[in-house]
């Protein structure tokens, strides 16, 4: 069985389906919700940033880099990919050049 780190309610993400990402080497975690926010938190489940995407499009996708400093995030129909710096505490754009049909 797996043991239970901590548990984020309600509050964090809103009512319903919630996407998470693990850093590899397991100190944190990223995490969105129905609200549009992705929160961040240590293995703990203290949290240690809560994210504003600027775009109230549903976040399709998490993941971090092999060093664990930046977290993508991917938002639906959107061009863009979001690149949150851990350290800086800073989302920076990409932007990608694709275009929905």
């Amino acid at each position: 069985t797996m043991k239970e780190l901590f548990v984020a309610g309600d509050d964090f993400h809103g009512r319903g389906a919630v996407r998470l990402q693990w850093q590899r080497d397991g100190s944190y975690v990223a995490s969105c919700g129905a609200n549009g926010l992705v929160e961040i938190f240590d293995r703990h489940g203290q949290q240690v940033d809560e994210v504003g995407l600027g775009s109230d499009a549903q976040v399709i996708g998490l993941d971090w880099d092999k060093d664990g400093e930046i977290l993508a995030i991917l938002q639906d129909r959107l061009a863009t990919v979001s690149l949150y710096n851990l350290q800086k505490r800073r989302v920076t754009a990409l932007d990608t050049g694709l275009k929905d049909p």
